[in-house]
């Protein structure tokens, strides 16, 4: 499989490149760069086409998009007038305006990107490519750490930042005894998340071998990477997606129907097993926990200082909490923190709305399917790491939402072609 056309490429060799962005220190900016270039170029071609309803390959936006550009927007708004609100200054808001067009803004024109001519299917390779890659440098890194070998430098073309921009390459990390690999990600954590994402795509590769590989390396990214939420959300997620998928199946009514009276008997041992597993599962990072939660109160406190469009920017948190600001860790009182309840709508009703739609489509079709366990693994992903920052490193599966989006019209449009060229 190779590209066919001009957006085909960039995608394709960007994905494929990742590990040479990641050595040298581009992968934080190629991404978003990627992003806006392909946009423009989207906008110019929906400028250029000619006005013809039964025209193929012309640019069409699906409604579950212009939801993502409205919200993400509204984003940038809440953080102007937070500015303005504050007197942060035109500087501050100048840096905020920059981390919003390499953040947030992503969760948009990735998915809007996806109306382009892109073929799902060459997205689903890339990512197995890389996937390949990763099995064969996580191995490495597990080697190196049998060893006790950890070479860790600061990658040579940052000069837009430091290492807390992910700048800083790392073979692994021993956190509480747990391995931790962070592969081409900034910290391991983020390695589950993309981990997650990359499965649906892979499950979706022809070619068996690289679906193994793909699978096999998508949940070993999830298992190094230390992240509890992102092991926990891997069978969830899928089991979520298959039940939600099969609302139009007597089988899922006669299994649930089934499945209450079985719970409703064994109540309380289960209620004792997730208090159990619940327990288990902090104590594995215990201070992680205690500054979460810390962070998320001091976030809904503050929150009532500027409630509709919050404080523009993240502010330093407590004492005992080193290097950890207000408004990060948690998307939603982070949202509330930083953009207010501006935020958190924009953000909500944008998930919303693309669940609600891939619910209904999932019913039919597999991609939609795969769309909905990406868009789950997202949701999960919202309770910890920010996802205006991890955005770029899930660029794949963004731009595969988009294409899934766009399905609906594409259908549409052959059936007007259909009757014509006949």
């Amino acid at each position: 499989m190779k590209p066919c056309n001009f957006e085909e490429k960039v995608i394709w060799y960007s994905i494929l490149g990742t590990y040479g962005f990641y050595f040298t220190g581009l992968l934080y900016y190629v991404p978003p760069a990627i992003a806006w270039i392909l946009a423009c170029y989207l906008i110019k071609k929906a400028w250029l086409q000619k006005d013809n309803a039964f025209e193929t390959g012309k640019i069409a936006i699906p409604w579950e998009v212009w939801v993502w550009i409205i919200a993400m927007a509204a984003i940038e708004f809440a953080t102007i007038f937070g500015h303005a609100d504050f007197n942060l200054g035109r500087a501050s808001l100048i840096k905020a305006t920059f981390g919003w067009a390499k953040g947030w803004a992503l969760l948009a024109i990735f998915p809007l990107i996806g109306c382009l001519s892109i073929r799902p299917k060459l997205v689903c390779r890339a990512v197995c490519l890389l996937c390949l890659q990763s099995l064969i440098y996580l191995t490495f890194c597990y080697v190196a750490s049998l060893v006790s070998l950890n070479i860790s430098y600061t990658a040579p073309l940052n000069f837009f930042g430091g290492a807390r921009l992910g700048f800083f390459v790392t073979f692994y990390t021993i956190e509480n005894g747990w391995l931790r690999l962070p592969l081409f990600a900034p910290w391991a954590t983020v390695v589950g998340f993309v981990g997650n994402v990359f499965l649906p795509l892979c499950l979706l590769e022809k070619n068996r071998r690289l679906r193994w590989i793909g699978i096999v390396t998508s949940i070993l990214m999830c298992w190094f990477s230390g992240s509890r939420v992102n092991m926990l959300a891997l069978p969830t997620a899928w089991i979520a997606t298959q039940i939600l998928s099969s609302f139009q199946r007597p089988f899922l009514w006669l299994t649930a129907g089934f499945s209450s009276l079985v719970t409703g008997l064994l109540a309380p041992s289960l209620i004792n097993a997730i208090a159990s597993f619940k327990d288990w599962m902090r104590s594995l990072r215990a201070n992680s926990n205690s500054d979460r939660e810390a962070l998320d109160r001091i976030a809904i406190r503050r929150w009532a200082e500027a409630p509709i469009t919050g404080h523009g920017v993240t502010d330093s948190g407590p004492s005992r909490i080193v290097d950890v600001n207000i408004g990060t860790h948690n998307n939603w009182t982070g949202l509330l923190f930083i953009n207010g309840i501006v935020g958190v709508l924009a953000l909500g009703v944008s998930l919303s709305c693309s669940f609600i739609s891939l619910v209904v489509r999932s019913q039919e079709s597999q991609t939609a399917k795969s769309a909905l366990q990406i868009l789950l693994i997202i949701f999960c992903n919202t309770f910890v790491d920010s996802l205006n920052m991890t955005a770029y490193l899930v660029a794949p599966g963004l731009i595969f939402l988009g294409t899934v989006f766009r399905e609906p019209l594409l259908k549409q449009e052959k059936r007007l072609v259909l009757p014509i060229s006949s």
